[in-house]
């Protein structure tokens, strides 16, 4: 199944990134699920987020109930889109589709995986 995101989502989402480098960004996705595919609609930033050199993070408790988020987007800042085995632990527990974008930013530098660490084809509309 097939990741679609708005070009604007996306473009936040790479924004994101680069303002926070060399620090990695994090930030869930807003979406729903068609009978097509995954659809990100927009990113919701979570209060009280830390962000460092090696990794970012948020704390769960202070995020309000909300069943449109589907997932994550984060950067790594000093190496590829390949999920590290933390990114695999947190994509199998929270969201259906993670994002990891790298240097430089753009919209070819961002790689879908699904809950299962499996990549996934990605689509901006």
């Amino acid at each position: 199944m097939p990741v679609f995101i708005k070009k604007n989502a996306l473009l936040s989402c790479l924004q994101g990134a680069k303002n926070l480098h060399p620090h990695e960004f994090l930030g869930l996705l807003r979406g729903l699920v068609e009978l097509r595919g995954v659809v990100v609609t927009e990113l919701v930033l979570a209060p009280l987020s830390d962000y460092t050199e090696q990794e970012s993070s948020f704390s769960p408790w202070f995020l309000p109930s909300d069943p449109s988020i589907i997932g994550s987007f984060h950067s790594h800042p000093t190496y590829g889109r390949k999920p590290s085995k933390a990114d695999l632990a947190f994509f199998s527990r929270s969201g259906r589709i993670h994002l990891i974008a790298s240097l430089p930013y753009s919209i070819g530098s961002v790689a879908a995986y699904g809950s299962d660490g499996k990549q996934m084809e990605l689509v901006v509309e």
